[in-house]
């Protein structure tokens, strides 16, 4: 047995809505006549498209401090995507991001990203994160339970570990140019430093 929704209008006339066990991917209606305020519309339809497997669209609004808006809603002709209308330009700061990139994905009808900080590779490094081009993961020094916060916290180094360690040149790459370096009189050490620098800025051997 398929869920129906009943809705009773003032006098008491019922609308019902179900999804249909004979023809797939269709609604099945049962009512001798009932009055559906404008106001009452969006919940049938509403009904009417979960009653046949339709997603029910998603729309948000973004407005910014100057009155400029933005509307996000699932696109009617494309599926899995979202529209973005009614926008001349909009100003979009730092602490909007997380829930207009939130708000993208759900109009797309994707489950939104888990967004997370980027703590800085210096203290990454700093705090025994990074180990060369791995993630050390027993920088996280917890034991037992810990709170959803601190979890977050937790997972923000790790994910941000991983790019920079990702980035990180190889041990081969460091002394393939600290020895180009030191043909130039400059110490071992300092060859060094100065490769690890070159590279992780993105400079690489031309090739021909």
């Amino acid at each position: 047995m398929n869920e129906r929704f009943t809705y009773t209008d003032r006098a008491g006339e019922d609308l019902l809505i179900e999804r249909s066990n004979i023809r797939q991917d269709e609604v099945f209606l049962i009512t001798e006549g009932a009055f559906v305020p404008a106001v009452d519309l969006p919940k049938i339809f509403a009904e009417l498209r979960k009653a046949a497997g339709v997603p029910v669209p998603v729309e948000h609004e973004h407005e910014d401090d100057e009155g400029q808006a933005l509307s996000i809603v699932s696109s009617e002709y494309r599926p899995n995507t979202a529209f973005v209308e009614g926008c001349n330009g909009a100003y979009v700061t730092p602490e909007d991001l997380p829930g207009l990139v939130r708000k993208l994905y759900e109009a797309a009808g994707q489950e939104p990203p888990i967004l997370l900080p980027r703590p800085s590779a210096e203290d990454l490094r700093a705090h025994g994160w990074i180990d060369g081009d791995r993630v050390n993961p027993a920088a996280i020094h917890a034991v037992g339970t810990t709170t959803p916060g601190v979890a977050r916290g937790f997972a923000a180094c790790l994910a941000a570990s991983a790019d920079v360690a990702e980035a990180e040149p190889t041990p081969e790459q460091v002394k393939q140019l600290a020895d180009v370096i030191g043909k130039g009189r400059v110490l071992g050490s300092a060859a060094n430093a100065i490769a690890r620098e070159v590279l992780a800025a993105g400079y690489a051997k031309a090739t021909p």
